[in-house]
Formats: C-alpha cells, sequence, structure tokens
C-alpha cells in the first residue's frame, strides 16, 4: 500500500491514465490517417500522379526508340568510318606508285 490506498486503488488510477494515453494517441493516429486520405491521397493528387506515371511511361518509350536509331547511327557510322580508312590505304598506294614511276624518269634524267 502507498500512502494509505489500497494497491488495487493505484492500479485502477494508473490503469485510467495508460487509458486516456492510449486514446489520445489514437485521436493523433485518426486525424493523421483523415488527412493522409482528404489531402496526400486526394483524387487531384491520383490523377496527378497516374499522369506522372504515364508522362513517364511516354519519355522511356521515346528514349528507347532514340536508343535504336542511335544504333542504327554509329553502324553506318562504323562502315563510313572503314571505307574511308580503305580508301585512305589506297590513296597511300597511289602516292607511293606516283613517287615511284617519277623518281625512275627523274634518276635517268640526272
Amino acid at each position: 500500500m502507498a500512502r494509505g490506498r489500497p494497491a488495487s486503488a493505484i492500479s485502477l488510477v494508473k490503469g485510467g491514465a495508460l487509458v486516456n494515453d492510449l486514446r489520445g494517441t489514437v485521436q493523433k493516429i485518426d486525424t493523421t490517417m483523415t488527412r493522409l486520405n482528404q489531402d496526400t491521397l486526394s483524387a487531384q493528387n491520383m490523377e496527378n500522379l497516374k499522369a506522372s506515371m504515364e508522362h513517364l511511361n511516354q519519355a522511356t518509350s521515346a528514349l528507347a526508340e532514340s536508343s535504336k536509331k542511335l544504333d542504327g547511327v554509329i553502324e553506318q557510322a562504323d562502315s563510313t568510318m572503314a571505307s574511308a580508312e580503305k580508301a585512305a590505304d589506297g590513296l597511300q598506294s597511289a602516292i607511293a606508285d606516283t613517287r615511284k614511276s617519277c623518281a625512275a624518269p627523274c634518276k635517268a634524267r640526272g
């Protein structure tokens, strides 16, 4: 016993305080859930979220299409570079042949 009260009375007072605290907590949770439903999960916000997801899908689809086109451009650039390299090799051979052709008559004169 504390201060002349029986143990059951003390437990009852503590239990009542606990119930009051619990009621306050449940009220705060209820208020939070109400705000969440009314504000964050409002019909307008859900429509905005839906529209954002649709725009994201469109953007990723466009990016995928652009990527496919870019692959073709890169392949064509590789082919063009290979052709240019082959042409440059042929030009070097032609220049070397021309030098040899010019060098022979020049040596004969000198």
